[in-house]
């Protein structure tokens, strides 16, 4: 059963034409008559729970919002990218590329999630962090500031990255970890426990550093 419906507003954004939504049931928090943001075609937002895009939000090319993932603010969801589960993608957010974010997700202010990236779970990135190529962000783990995670690098557990951390290559950050600063994690070394990283520490090859460790 349909929920909403694309108007004759249309916008050009990017060189592509968008079209206006209007809820044509109530469903979730949304009532019937509701306008929502914008979408390229209906194949953007779908049909099926309470997934919705408003505000000034746009989902364009393939990207796809369903389940009860929220899109709003001035948000993006482009390329191949897919948004589900109760995820809520709003500020200036961008999602594109072949990026896959889904839970209860956050992402939010002026994140970037592309690549192949997989973001899951109760995971949030936000600030001006970006998270890309085959990274995997997930658990209750946060990036934020401008703190950057990239390659096949993993977050998880309760980490915190801020700031202008990296972490890339096949390295992992989990535990109750926290990097910050201009650190560097890289290769396959692991940042675990309640390891605290700062200032310009660098992490590489097949090191550990774990437990309550303090590299400042």
């Amino acid at each position: 059963m349909e929920k909403y419906k694309i108007t004759e507003e249309t916008m050009e954004f990017k060189g592509v034409i968008l079209h206006r939504i209007e809820a044509v049931r109530s469903f979730g928090e949304v009532k019937k008559g509701d306008k929502g943001g914008w979408v390229e075609k209906e194949e953007n937002l779908s049909h099926e729970g309470n997934a919705w895009v408003t505000g000034n939000a746009k989902v364009y090319e393939n990207g796809r919002i369903q389940w009860n993932a929220e899109v709003f603010e001035n948000a993006e969801v482009h390329g191949d990218a897919m948004v589900s589960g109760n995820v809520k993608i709003f500020g200036n957010a961008q999602i594109y590329g072949e990026a896959w974010v889904t839970g209860n997700v956050k992402v939010f202010g002026n994140a970037k999630i592309f690549g192949n990236a997989w973001l899951e779970e109760h995971s949030e990135v936000y600030g001006n962090a970006e998270v890309y190529r085959y990274a995997n962000v997930f658990g209750d783990a946060r990036v934020c500031g401008f703190a950057v995670v990239f390659d096949t690098a993993r977050i998880s557990g309760n980490a915190k990255i801020s700031e202008t951390a990296k972490v890339y290559e096949n390295a992992w950050v989990h535990g109750y970890a926290r990097l910050r600063g201009e650190v560097e994690v890289h290769g396959n070394a692991e940042v675990f426990e309640n390891a605290l990283l700062c200032g310009k520490n660098k992490v590489s090859g097949y090191t550990l550093v774990y437990g309550y460790t303090k590299m400042c």
